[in-house]
């Protein structure tokens, strides 16, 4: 009920980055492909354009090193008023302690502090929510294509220089 409520207000609002082809309805790993696919070649048909350079980055663990105080400020931001939901997600990711069983004894509780908790239903789209925004601060030099925690950075032009400067730059 959360995830759907949370989906509809996001699409309504159009509040999730356009970059982010993950766990959207209607985007998928194709779509991501074609579109870098074929803006590297409109880009290759302007000449004197004869250069491309693309980074691939795959966050690594980045399901659990989201920063639960920076997603629930984006999610008071674009909720505004929603504080019964905003309340209910804060608790949900919060409230959570791990135990390590080993020979059939079991651990003191621990805390975890940072993180989302992996397969509910809702983490994806939380996830989301916590990249968007990401994409205006690569823009400034390159194209952006996100998907889930995958993000691919690309670039073209004719000076083989500036492109590799431009492409550091946003990394």
């Amino acid at each position: 009920m959360i995830l759907a409520r949370l989906k509809y207000f996001l699409d309504l609002n159009d509040l999730l980055d356009g970059a982010q082809y993950g766990f959207r309805r209607g985007h998928g790993t194709t779509d991501q492909v074609l579109y870098m696919c074929q803006k590297i070649r409109d880009t290759q048909n302007n000449k004197p354009t004869n250069h491309s350079m693309a980074v691939f980055l795959d966050l690594s663990k980045a399901f659990d090193r989201v920063w639960k105080h920076k997603l629930i400020i984006k999610l008071h931001e674009y909720g505004r008023s929603n504080s019964r939901a905003l309340a209910w997600i804060h608790d949900f990711l919060g409230r959570r302690d791990i135990r390590v069983k080993y020979n059939n004894t079991l651990s003191d509780n621990c805390k975890i502090s940072q993180g989302v908790p992996q397969g509910s239903v809702l983490i994806p789209i939380l996830f989301a929510i916590y990249l968007t925004g990401i994409k205006e601060l690569l823009t400034k030099r390159c194209e952006v294509g996100i998907f889930a925690d995958d993000i691919v950075l690309w670039k073209s032009g004719a000076q083989v220089e500036e492109i590799e400067s431009d492409v550091n730059l946003a990394l």
